[in-house]
């Protein structure tokens, strides 16, 4: 249901609050929220499907040259920025490093473990998705990290 609600409303979390869904806070439609979170996630992968290709790739940061594009579309997915504040605002930091890969079946993201927690809430309620981060060690010896 979640996927075909669109309208006036924009998305199902927007349509679920007004609807006044028993147990619904509003915090839970925030745009950090693993609900809206799970509402781009749903758009990227119909975008995904209809291009007709089998998997969607972002890296963000240096791996990406600073990649404007990936900076824009990971703002959106994760951070929930939309408007005028998606196309002006600078990745933070600490996503830096991150990569994301979206198939049909599986979505795998790595990142940092400063902000593994912070990222596997926000993608809580999407399917089959694994969020991995280097170990302590590994990311404190550069060769194993890169």
């Amino acid at each position: 249901w979640l996927k075909r609600q669109r309208g006036p409303l924009g998305s199902a979390p927007a349509a679920l609050a007004a609807m006044g869904a028993e147990g619904l806070a509003p915090g839970d439609v925030a745009p950090h929220s693993a609900l809206a979170c799970r509402d781009r996630w749903l758009a990227l992968q119909q975008l995904r499907e209809s291009a007709g290709v089998v998997a969607f790739l972002m890296v963000v940061g240096p791996d990406s040259r600073f990649d404007r594009g990936s900076e824009v579309v990971f703002n959106w997915l994760i951070n929930g920025l939309g408007g005028r504040n998606l196309l002006s605002a600078p990745l933070d930091a600490s996503f830096e490093e991150c990569v994301v890969c979206l198939t049909a079946t599986r979505s795998t993201i790595f990142c940092k473990r400063a902000v593994h927690k912070d990222v596997a809430a926000r993608t809580a309620m999407w399917e089959s998705c694994e969020v991995v981060a280097p170990t302590r060690e590994e990311e404190l010896d550069m060769d194993s990290y890169d």
